[in-house]
């Protein structure tokens, strides 16, 4: 997410579980089902992304009416991981589907526990 791609626009703070955010609004600079429209919560202590929300900007495929996705992610250690996705999509002649994708539990190799830390 860059500003090449998208606008952005603060919108205010909010909680996101144990996370308290800057949320922006993103408009793409283009139509293109690679970007999206939506919202993003971006962490006020490390300034990482917390939560993504959206919609593709141009229709995925002649098949889907809407698709709508929600992708939450967890600080673990010092690193910042998926967590959850979960996407509706509006299918022509089949109707609306859910996915959802359940990220972890996440055990991170020693060394790059060791790495994180900060050094003495």
């Amino acid at each position: 997410m860059t500003s090449a791609n998208y606008d952005f626009r603060f919108v205010g703070v909010e909680e996101v579980g144990p996370y308290h955010c800057f949320v922006l609004e993103v408009t793409p600079k283009r139509k293109d089902k690679y970007l999206f429209e939506g919202k993003i919560w971006i962490d006020s202590q490390d300034f990482a992304v917390a939560k993504i929300e959206g919609h593709p900007a141009k229709k995925p495929s002649f098949w889907i009416n809407r698709a709508d996705f929600v992708r939450n992610y967890q600080k673990v250690d010092e690193f910042w991981l998926p967590l959850r996705d979960e996407t509706q999509v509006e299918v022509k002649i089949y109707g609306k589907r859910v996915l959802t994708i359940e990220h972890g539990p996440y055990v991170l190799p020693a060394e790059l526990r060791r790495a994180a830390e900060p050094a003495n």
